[in-house]
């Protein structure tokens, strides 16, 4: 008959911590890898906004975003920037300079501004 041993004659020489040590390890750089992929978005931080009163209007400078034409897409599942792009015939860089957005990630529901080429007038 086998004997079972008390939970305390079973403790690694470094304590009850150990295991959990090794579990903050693994999941530490995993939860990093995570948040890098995913990306920061204008969308999660609500609590992040500009007083547009508070600008002078002469300082403004306008940008390549204010010269944006194209078509709106809603983004479906399984989508990402670059799908989206090859799909219009355009970069996923013009597509998040038209739209302003902070990183390449989108969401599903999303509005993207598509920019295309507008077609030029003969004659």
């Amino acid at each position: 008959m086998k004997t079972l041993l008390h939970p305390v004659q079973t403790r690694s020489p470094t304590g009850y911590r150990s295991h959990s040590m090794q579990l903050l390890r693994r999941l530490c750089p995993l939860m990093l890898a995570l948040v890098l992929m995913v990306g920061f978005s204008p969308h999660l931080l609500q609590s992040e906004r500009i007083d547009v009163t508070a600008i002078d209007s002469r300082s403004v400078k306008f940008t390549a975003a204010a010269a944006c034409y194209g078509v709106y897409h809603i983004v479906k599942p399984g989508q990402t920037l670059y799908s989206i792009a090859t799909l219009y015939g355009t970069t996923a860089y013009r597509i998040v300079v038209c739209n302003r957005l902070f990183a390449y990630t989108v969401y599903v529901g999303q509005s993207l501004l598509v920019p295309i080429h507008r077609p030029v007038r003969s004659g």
